[in-house]
């Protein structure tokens, strides 16, 4: 992706550059190489000839993605130690979340695999633990209920599986009863905020009532609920911290991430504030939602940062631990008790990180 929006920069680190899907122009660039061809047909395709930078035309999305061979993961050194197999079965997404940059590289409609095709694939993960990577794995209800439901009638459904859902999920009972019946033990929601000048400031559609709804509804069904959040808009400020902590526990989320916004290429949020003059480095190792790489609205960079490691450090603390082993949640207490650690651990490596933010 990163490659994609900023070809230049990269062929500074190599020889060539495939913007957008690559199923099509990566075989073609290797036969050409091999070859000794033309590099100028090979579609998405960016190189140096001499001192200029020649950019190839773009090849349309491809729209069928039974088009693409399923992924031969043996090939893979080290395949046998993989512990959840990567399923991706759509590409794009027509939502226009701000600091998102999917829809600018896959596109800004669903394009999906055949329910057939995925259930071909299938056959390779019985046994399994599964991850959808899809952006929106219920994002076309029907084509989902068909593939968990013939997922269930052919024997194929994985040991366990997790995906990422939207929060408006939840409205749909048959839905919820075949993520159940399916094994699903795990979703990951972008509730992003639970401020609602904030979700407007996104652009996510949703309500504060949607997110507490969408976490009982899960929890009704024995579904732990991973809720992701980031902190930093333009409506944001210091308290926004201790109100977004004490709504998860309230809440009684499984698991959390409070992540940094970051304004990553090819985002609407990254053009924003770089015409603005707010990004404070362009040092991309920084650019993981942990480390604040430009200057927040209402806060200082500094209050950012330490806001968004004190939030972390009280949800994955001892006693939440210890109230997730009391009422039997042994894989949550496990998992809060390694996000104990991680917080620590992320403060003895970035000692001097924040030494620079405090100058």
């Amino acid at each position: 992706v990163h490659a994609t929006y900023l070809p230049e920069e990269s062929l500074q680190y190599a020889d060539y550059v495939i913007c957008g899907e690559a199923e099509e122009s990566l075989p073609a660039l290797v036969r050409a190489i091999g070859n000794g061809q033309d590099l100028s047909r090979i579609p998405n395709l960016v190189y140096k000839d001499g001192e200029r930078v020649v950019h190839n035309p773009r090849r349309p999305l491809c729209l069928s993605l039974d088009e693409i061979p399923i992924p031969d993961l043996s090939l893979l050194q080290g395949h046998e130690k993989l512990k959840v197999v990567p399923v991706l079965t759509t590409r794009g997404c027509p939502h226009n979340c701000t600091f998102c940059c999917v829809s600018g590289m896959f596109g800004r409609r669903y394009r999906m695999a055949s329910v057939e095709r995925v259930l071909e694939e299938a056959k390779g993960w019985r046994g399994s633990d599964v991850f959808f990577c899809d952006d929106n794995f219920t994002a076309v209800p029907g084509r989902t209920k068909e593939l968990l439901d013939k997922m269930l009638t052919r024997g194929l459904a994985p040991r366990r599986w997790s995906a990422q859902v939207r929060a408006d999920v939840y409205r749909d009972a048959e839905m919820m009863e075949l993520l159940r019946r399916t094994n699903c033990d795990r979703v990951y929601v972008g509730f992003e905020s639970i401020e609602p000048r904030v979700l407007e400031e996104y652009h996510k559609h949703q309500t504060v009532e949607d997110i507490k709804s969408c976490i009982a509804e899960f929890h009704k069904y024995n579904i732990p609920v991973h809720g992701m959040f980031m902190f930093g808009a333009e409506h944001d400020d210091v308290e926004t911290f201790g109100r977004t902590v004490g709504f998860a526990i309230d809440n009684e989320i499984d698991t959390v991430q409070f992540l940094i916004l970051t304004p990553v290429p090819g985002s609407d949020l990254f053009r924003k504030m770089d015409a603005e003059g707010r990004i404070l480095t362009y040092d991309w190792s920084l650019y993981d939602g942990h480390h604040v790489v430009f200057e927040p609205s209402r806060m200082k960079p500094l209050e950012l940062q330490l806001g968004s490691l004190r939030a972390n450090r009280r949800f994955y603390s001892m006693p939440s631990v210890l109230r997730s082993l009391s009422s039997f949640r042994f894989t949550t207490a496990m998992l809060r008790y390694w996000g104990k650690r991680v917080v620590r651990t992320w403060h003895q490596t970035n000692a001097e990180f924040l030494k620079k933010l405090r100058s």
